[in-house]
C-alpha cells in the first residue's frame, strides 16, 4: 500500500510504503484460537481412545502455527517512510519504530515510479 501526503503547495511531502494486510491482528488471533480449540478437541478424542501421543504432537503443531502466524504478521507491519524536505530526502525503515534512517541531498536523488501491470 502506498500513502502519499502532500503539502499546501501540492508538492509531495511524505510517501509511506507498507505491505497489504489481508487480515487484522484481532481477527488473526480469533482464527488461531479457533484452530487450537478444534485441534485439541480432535486430539482429546484420540487420547480418549488410547492414542495419547496425538496430544503432544497436536500441541507442538499449534505452537509452530502460532510462531509462523506471529512472524508473518510482524513482517506485514514493516514500513518505509520517504520524507522530502527542503534540501534533504530522508528514508526511514522499521516495524514499530525507526530501525534504519538514511539522508540524501535532494540534488543527488531521483525518484522513479513504475506502473504496476500485474
Amino acid at each position: 500500500m502506498i500513502i502519499i501526503e502532500k503539502a499546501d503547495n501540492d508538492r509531495i511531502n511524505r510517501i509511506v510504503l507498507q505491505p497489504n494486510r489481508s487480515i487484522s491482528w484481532p481477527l488473526l488471533l480469533r482464527f488461531y484460537l479457533l484452530t487450537c480449540c478444534l485441534s485439541f478437541t480432535i486430539a482429546m478424542g484420540f487420547s480418549a481412545f488410547g492414542y495419547w501421543m496425538v496430544l503432544p504432537f497436536s500441541g507442538l503443531e499449534m505452537l509452530m502455527l502460532g510462531v509462523g502466524l506471529y512472524y508473518t504478521c510482524r513482517l506485514t507491519h514493516r514500513k518505509e517512510v520517504i520524507t522530502i524536505l527542503n534540501d534533504v530526502v530522508r528514508v526511514e525503515k522499521g516495524c514499530n519504530s525507526v530501525e534504519e534512517s538514511h539522508e540524501f541531498e535532494i540534488h543527488w536523488t531521483r525518484l522513479e515510479t513504475r506502473e504496476n501491470r500485474g
